[in-house]
């Protein structure tokens, strides 16, 4: 047994306390079978966040959870505060009134109360690991180590506008060829389930032989009207199965390696990840976190396991002695712009600023890309949508248009 201290509403009071409990989670049900919505437990005796053991992170007390956009801001408006000249424990304490109710603001109530004694900001945001990822601990400690927390947190909200901002467009971009794509099916898929059908009871009162289109059109009605169940079902068995493949290590990196292969997809994924690696990895050198440090941190960013396994690899050889851009060269899939500018910045001592330029150049192409990507996409569903509706309409009419050629 142990002693646990924990703070809980109940009845829209604060409770403070210590209870004695097997581990974390006997507190959490003792505490929730009285009622009370627990904040956060902390074992008596250790700091918070050792062997994970720390205080309330799973469920707001309103509900929800903490969004990337969120965080974002949150380290934009501190970054302001901070600039502003305001001291670290204000800055914090405004925050936590202008987010007062939410989930964040819990979370900055815990880190305020830290920081207050005596807690590094860099520590005490390590608690909240799925909100606060090493990366941003890195910047946050590297730039209080160097006395220069506000520069910090401004290159840090930089970055992550700009993944958000890179983010948003790609995503955004694929909005409208989805709608038009399950337009189409639902289109198709109706008309041959409910239309068709009543047309090849009209056609087959006629007695007379149908146009080659028009017994085409039906043979592939009845067939969807017998197996239409087999859609769902597929559904329902490859959606899991390719998740499960996903999430393991092997399957992770068929599948993203995968990616890669596909023409079209594969130079837009190359540019993604080296926009995200490259601004990563350029602000945290920028923020005087050593080279090491920084490659180990920025690998996992690049969105991709393929290019993450590559730039892992890089790390090994540059802890061994070699420049980074020699171990990038010898991989096919780094781009040799990026490699070239790489060592440029090696060579000149400005590998920081060499990385910004590379982030900037695969975003404005990574723009451009979705651009010529979703202008391309749109027409062409258009055309296979107007051939397939169009196919429809004639092999419906052909019979019509014979049945009056006979009776004329």
């Amino acid at each position: 047994m142990a002693t646990f201290s924990y703070t809980a509403i109940k009845d829209g009071q604060q409770l403070s306390g210590e209870m004695e409990a097997a581990d974390i989670s006997a507190v959490q049900r003792e505490l929730a079978g009285q009622g009370a919505r627990v904040l956060r437990v902390e074992r008596k005796g250790s700091s918070a966040g050792e062997d994970g053991k720390t205080g309330y992170k799973g469920q707001s007390l309103f509900g929800g959870r903490i969004s990337y956009k969120q965080v974002t801001s949150f380290t934009r408006q501190f970054a302001t505060l901070l600039g502003s000249s305001l001291p670290l424990v204000r800055a914090l304490s405004f925050l936590q009134e202008q987010n007062a109710g939410t989930m964040l603001g819990e979370v900055i109530t815990t880190v305020n109360s830290r920081v207050r004694e005596g807690m590094p900001l860099s520590r005490a945001l390590s608690e909240y690991p799925k909100h606060f990822d090493t990366l941003y601990i890195s910047l946050v400690a590297a730039g209080e180590a160097g006395g220069m927390l506000d520069q910090a947190m401004d290159r840090l909200a930089f970055m992550r506008e700009a993944q958000e901002d890179l983010r948003s467009k790609v995503s955004g971009a694929m909005i409208y060829p989805v709608i038009m794509l399950v337009a189409m099916v639902g289109a198709i898929t109706t008309m041959m389930l409910l239309v068709v059908p009543r047309f090849a009871q009209m056609f087959s009162s006629m007695g007379q032989k149908l146009p080659i289109a028009t017994r085409i059109l039906i043979e592939i009605s009845d067939v969807l009207q017998q197996t239409w169940w087999l859609m769902p079902l597929t559904l329902a068995i490859v959606i899991p199965a390719w998740k499960k493949i996903g999430s393991t290590a092997a399957g992770r990196m068929r599948i993203d390696s995968g990616k890669l292969k596909i023409p079209g997809l594969g130079p837009l994924v190359i540019q993604v990840s080296m926009a995200r690696w490259c601004r990563t990895l350029g602000t945290l050198i920028g923020s005087g976190v050593p080279l090491m440090s920084a490659l180990q941190s920025s690998a996992g960013v690049t969105g991709n396991v393929a290019v993450s396994k590559v730039v892992a690899q890089a790390t090994s050889e540059v802890r061994e002695g070699s420049k980074l851009a020699t171990p990038l060269k010898q991989s096919e899939v780094i781009p040799a712009y990026v490699t070239e500018m790489i060592s440029m910045g090696e060579e000149s001592g400005s590998l920081d600023t060499m990385l910004g330029k590379i982030a900037e150049h695969y975003e404005r192409e990574v723009d451009q890309l979705v651009k010529n990507l979703t202008s391309m996409l749109e027409p062409v569903m258009i055309l296979v949508m107007g051939a397939v509706v169009g196919f429809i309409v004639m092999a419906i009419l052909l019979p019509v248009f014979q049945m009056q050629l006979m009776a004329g």
